[in-house]
């Protein structure tokens, strides 16, 4: 196949001893088997067995119980020629069922050591099921959380080769991958993954094999146990290597398989955004001493419970903090909304202007949507998702309007949303008129105006679409939609109703602050003026011909109240007279919440406040009249 196959490791010809013996033919049978014994002794003594606690392959007992086991260098010095392949899992077992197999029939693999993490059940119930005498399994006891470093470095430790075949527990392995990826100590390499070089899917997981020389690995310490979340390991052990003078060297993807799996299948849980996990992990310590530096009292180091042929267990006696424990809550917040801002601005090309002034939580909810609706894990480099600005100005009414009806435009479309809540002049902040709004993120800025203009700083606004609908531009809206653009609309209102409206629920995920003002079972009216009313009114009792129906009105016109025709009708009055102020604000999402809990609600067209009210309830009936 044109690849450099290495030379194979020659021994010392054995010669037969000679020894002085009596002339006689036979030598007396107890001389025979002292001489027997003491070869063997000899044998024995000056064998990795006696000197190595770690030498177990074929059968043989690892160490006694109650001997202390530091990570941190391999056990055997120096190590017998030979390649030992090493894995970790946590649970896992019927992906350990699909892939020990593959482990098992490589050529030329001399050990396979397996250190089972706490799995419940141990995974003893699978590995028992092969006599291999190669085999080996290495149990740590005691451990809640899947530490990928430390469980590493304990398999590495245990290994008696010269070379290490580090994979995952979802690997499947080619028979030919060692004899098909050379290595000698003169070329000064290794072979990994590398998820930046990976053309699918299948390959972006492959990140995690390695082979490489023991005095290599074991020359950089191992891996750095201070990472103990998802992330940024396998990579820094790479930095550290190109640092060492290696040279990295991708692995024949042809050669290893990965056995796809959910998030739900990480060891690690709650790993929501795995690549911002990373990003976390490489910030964190990037602030932190070398690992070579720390690894003298901060390596793990774990006791013997209990040992037999080919079996050991664990239990740690001393182990390393993780990044986040040595950083303040302030410092890990900060690297987590960078990290954030970092997927946000990279993948999905949100300029870091607008990112500026979200919270970490909002981002947090903005990158979900995003992941939603790709269908993404959060691995792949794929992002489809698109979204829409909606940058809310005029009066809370009309605000309500647009956030409303960007919702349903967003959802229709399959885009994520984002409000910008403009605070300038305005003193009503989003959560005093919202309660509920999941799914959306908000943010509180002054909107952009040009956005050719903005793309000499960031040019993330090269991605966006500018509409302003205050200017007539509703259809430029609907064609932007359509496009491959991010968009960005600045509206103090809609002047059109998409066809979606009619048939998507418009805000199942919003919520205004409403009070309980017993509207249930009502007519809603809104009626700007004494002269609406009665028009509104009229056509009620033509409807319904029922001159007492109760009805809940809405109005801005104080003569209304005092106007009222009939004592059963009730009346909401709030003073606008300064509709910025927050109690404006408040008492107007009352009343939009309260419109929604009636029944059919009764207004002239295009009123704003019975828009508002459909968008909260989708199955409110709503009747103009002109």
């Amino acid at each position: 196949d044109g690849m450099m196959i290495p030379a194979a490791r020659v021994s010392a010809p054995l010669v037969k001893p000679t020894f002085n013996v009596p002339r006689s033919r036979h030598l007396p049978a107890f001389v025979f088997g002292a001489i027997l014994l003491a070869c063997f002794v000899v044998i024995f003594l000056t064998s990795n067995v006696f000197r190595n606690p770690f030498a177990w392959g074929n059968g043989r007992v690892i160490s006694e119980t109650g001997k202390t086991v530091t990570v941190g260098h391999q056990g055997v010095s120096p190590p017998a020629p030979g390649v030992s392949l090493v894995v970790v899992c946590m649970n896992r077992h019927s992906t350990l069922q699909e892939v020990i197999k593959y482990w098992l029939g490589a050529e030329n693999v001399d050990e396979v050591i397996i250190v089972d993490w706490n799995s419940d059940p141990p995974l003893e119930q699978v590995v028992r099921k092969y006599s291999d005498p190669r085999l080996v399994l290495a149990r740590v006891e005691d451990e809640n959380d899947w530490v990928l470093t430390r469980a590493f470095n304990v398999g590495m430790s245990m290994a008696t080769k010269d070379k290490l075949l580090k994979l995952d527990c979802d690997y499947a392995l080619s028979p030919k991958f060692v004899s098909k990826h050379p290595l000698r100590k003169q070329d000064k390499l290794y072979y990994s993954g590398d998820y930046s070089k990976a053309s699918n899917e299948n390959e972006v997981h492959l990140n995690g094999v390695l082979y490489i020389r023991s005095e290599d690995f074991w020359g950089i310490f191992g891996y750095d146990e201070r990472i103990q979340t998802y992330g940024w390991d396998d990579e820094d052990l790479y930095k550290r290597l190109d640092n060492r003078g290696l040279k990295r060297q991708v692995a024949n993807y042809d050669l290893v398989l990965h056995y796809p799996h959910g998030n739900e299948a990480r060891g690690q849980k709650g790993v929501k955004f795995p690549q911002v996990e990373v990003d976390v992990n490489s910030l964190l310590l990037d602030r932190m001493e070398l690992w070579s530096k720390a690894v003298g009292t901060d390596c793990s180091r774990y006791t013997v419970a209990n040992t037999r042929p080919g079996r050991i267990v664990l239990k740690a006696e001393r182990v390393p903090k993780s990044l986040q424990a040595r950083s303040n809550e302030d410092q890990v917040l900060e690297v987590k909304d960078l990290a954030i801002g970092r997927r946000l601005h990279d993948e999905y090309g949100i300029p870091w202007d607008l990112l500026g002034d979200m919270e970490y939580e909002d981002k947090d909810l903005l990158l979900g949507d995003f992941l939603a609706l790709s269908g993404s894990t959060g691995m792949s480099d794929t992002v489809a998702a698109k979204m829409i600005v909606m940058d809310c100005a005029g009066d809370i009414l009309q605000r309500i309007v647009s956030v409303i009806y960007a919702n349903a435009l967003a959802k229709a479309n399959k885009r994520a949303l984002l409000v910008v809540w403009d605070v300038e002049g305005f003193a009503v902040a989003f959560t005093d008129v919202f309660d509920k709004f999941t799914g959306v993120a908000k943010q509180m800025r002054t909107a952009f105006e040009n956005f050719e203009t903005a793309t000499e700083w960031d040019p993330a606004f090269a991605n966006f679409g500018g509409v302003d609908t205050t200017v007539g531009q509703d259809q430029k809206l609907l064609a932007t939609l359509d496009s491959s653009l991010n968009v960005y609309v600045k509206a103090k209102r809609f002047s059109f109703r998409p066809t979606e409206m009619t048939t998507v629920p418009l805000a199942a995920n919003i919520q205004v602050r409403a009070g309980d003002l017993g509207t249930v079972g009502m007519i809603g009216v809104v009626a700007r003026t004494s002269d609406d009313l009665k028009v509104l009114m009229k056509a009620i009792r033509e409807e319904t011909g029922n001159s007492q129906a109760r009805v809940f009105i809405v109005t801005g016109d104080k003569k209304v109240v005092s106007e009222l025709e009939n004592p059963l009708v009730g009346a909401t009055y709030t003073d606008c007279s300064t509709p910025t102020s927050k109690e404006c604000a408040i008492a107007t999402a009352v009343d939009v919440g309260a419109l929604a809990a009636t029944s059919v609600i009764i207004a002239r067209s295009g009123s704003s406040f019975a828009l508002a009210a459909r968008g909260i309830r989708a199955d409110v009936e709503v009747r103009f009249i002109v």
